[in-house]
């Protein structure tokens, strides 16, 4: 594997992990906010250093008594429960949200997202912007502001885990990805990682999609709650992965829009607090890029970064796919 594309994999999103890599190795993993993979690897937390980011820019009875009242709308489940019926029926609800287009022919889907996490090497806490135009064909360009100005033009990467390989079935999705995954503290936690990436991240078939929401409800120490709120105050369908044996003091929580089940934010919580997050700020689909990307990174489907140095000038990092991460 490259050093570049290895850097690639460490500057995608601060509050994601990506299957074998540390923390300071998922930053942004590919796509619209590669908006936040999952932190992996070691139960013990990492925190992320923002240069190597840079590199290439790159209780049931009561509540029982309250539902039976009418008086609780959230959707209350036993923590870990495999397969259980309100996880499954609130999964379904996202799922048939999926729209059957995600983006049209000749058009992007542009996300605004905001991340924050703590410097593993300063221990202050960095915040970023990112911006980034996903194709259908899952090529992105993206724009990121906050040390310093960076450009990437990302490829759609086949990862040896990638769901364009998996049927749209989301027991044997589970089954398919269980072969395929590494790293994490457990294969459930590697799982959930791999799924939650490509439900932010890609452009694969809404059929996808749909299982791949499904699947969920599928890995052990999935919980979700439906009329929840997102960091940023919008109504939410709520996910989180919690392994209290695994990954003690740890929590993972995905937010999802229950109107078109795209992904509202993302959050890691050690010991109740929030150690970092992204939280998408805006999501719609345009025509074009603006001038201002393209004039940096081109139109022409060539896997680069641009950073613009202190004195305006530009300095290109040309990247390289390896084989296996080939479509």
């Amino acid at each position: 594997m490259t050093e570049l594309f290895e850097d690639l994999m460490r500057t995608q999103d601060p509050a994601r992990g990506f299957p074998g890599y540390t923390r300071d190795d998922r930053d942004h993993l590919i796509g619209s906010v590669t908006t936040a993979p999952t932190p992996l690897g070691n139960p013990t937390p990492v925190r992320r250093d923002a240069r190597s980011a840079r590199r290439l820019g790159v209780g049931i009875a009561a509540a029982a008594a309250l539902i039976a009242l009418g008086l609780v709308t959230q959707a209350i489940l036993p923590i870990g429960t495999v397969g259980s019926p309100q996880s499954a029926a609130a999964l379904d609800r996202l799922a048939q949200a999926i729209p059957e287009v995600r983006i049209p022919d000749d058009s992007y889907e542009l996300t605004v997202a905001t991340s924050s996490w703590i410097s593993n090497t300063s221990g202050r806490r960095l915040t970023d912007t990112r911006r980034t135009w996903l194709a259908p064909d899952g090529w992105s360009w993206a724009q990121e502001t906050g040390d310093g100005d960076h450009y990437h033009l990302l490829p759609a990467l086949c990862y040896p885990w990638s769901l364009n390989g998996a049927a749209p079935d989301p027991a044997a999705m589970v089954d398919y990805l269980r072969t395929r995954v590494t790293g994490s503290s457990s294969t459930d936690e590697a799982v959930f990682d791999a799924i939650t990436t490509h439900l932010r991240e890609s452009a694969v078939s809404a059929d996808l999609r749909a299982a791949a929401i499904h699947a969920l409800a599928l890995i052990e120490h999935v919980t979700v709650t439906e009329n929840a709120v997102d960091p940023a105050g919008r109504p939410a369908t709520k996910v989180d992965f919690i392994d209290p044996v695994n990954r003690p003091n740890a929590a993972r929580s995905f937010y999802f829009d229950p109107a078109n089940s795209q992904i509202l934010a993302d959050e890691y919580l050690l010991d109740g607090a929030a150690d970092s997050w992204t939280i998408v700020t805006e999501r719609r689909i345009v025509d074009a890029i603006p001038a201002e990307v393209t004039s940096k990174l081109g139109t022409e489907r060539v896997f680069h970064s641009v950073h613009v140095m202190p004195d305006g000038s530009l300095e290109v990092a040309p990247g390289e796919i390896p084989d296996e991460f080939r479509c």
